[in-house]
């Protein structure tokens, strides 16, 4: 996602009101800034000066973030990018298409440090409803109102981050064979659900089945190499 997650610990309002508005988090090279006592003592010497973005080490953090558990504190600078980290998984959801941040998600009975020295400049805000089509409103393709947009499952348990996310659900109903390009009564059934025109399924589903006998045609060729 574009943008940056600017927390400081100046008191500007304008800044602290792009934070708890849920301005995304930029991790291609920079990282979030956090006061340095929020941080942990390990810090990398290119944290200077707390007024501008961090710079990381892109090559350090990639391999943070590959290395296995027990050998991710041997990586340089792996202290700061705990701390990044804990506080990505604390504050945001996130699905394959989607990503939010709200302040004060941390825990449950005590919210973390940053938080607590960081209130609420504006009024308190909870997760934005995700979209959930109306089929009521069908043949239009139309999406509840944000008022009435659920922010449960029926049985009360919270909604999954992709459940009506209609390219993430199509992916998934075609790696489980559940849906093919030529599968008329599926294709209908999930223009329906998702609010989606048929051609759009359709071509998509052409896209990912051509993508699978690319990947067929370049394992059996790699196969054919082995045995020679």
């Amino acid at each position: 996602m574009k943008g940056s997650l600017k927390m400081t610990s100046d008191s500007g309002k304008n800044s602290r009101r792009k934070l708890e508005h849920g301005s995304s988090l930029k991790t291609s090279g920079y990282a979030c800034r956090m006061p340095r006592d929020h941080m942990g003592t390990c810090l990398p010497s290119l944290q200077t000066n707390l007024t501008q973005p961090s710079s990381i080490n892109r090559e350090s953090y990639h391999k943070y973030l590959n290395a296995p558990i027990s050998s991710k504190d041997t990586v340089p600078g792996h202290g700061y990018f705990t701390n990044i980290q804990k506080f990505y998984a604390d504050h945001f959801e996130k699905g394959e298409l989607y990503q939010e941040y709200l302040k004060h998600s941390c825990g449950n009975s005590e919210s973390c440090t940053y938080c607590r020295e960081n209130e609420w400049v504006g009024p308190v805000i909870g997760w934005c409803p995700r979209p959930v089509p109306d089929p009521e409103q069908l043949s239009e393709f139309h999406y509840n109102e944000c008022q009435s947009t659920p922010m449960t499952k029926e049985d009360g348990t919270p909604r999954d981050a992709e459940d009506f996310q209609p390219w993430v659900q199509l992916k998934r109903a075609f790696q489980n064979d559940e849906i093919s390009s030529d599968d008329t009564k599926a294709i209908q059934d999930l223009s329906t659900k998702y609010i989606l025109e048929e051609k759009h399924i359709k071509n998509y589903l052409l896209h990912l089945e051509d993508l699978k006998y690319r990947k067929q045609k370049r394992g059996e060729k790699a196969t054919r190499q082995r045995m020679h």
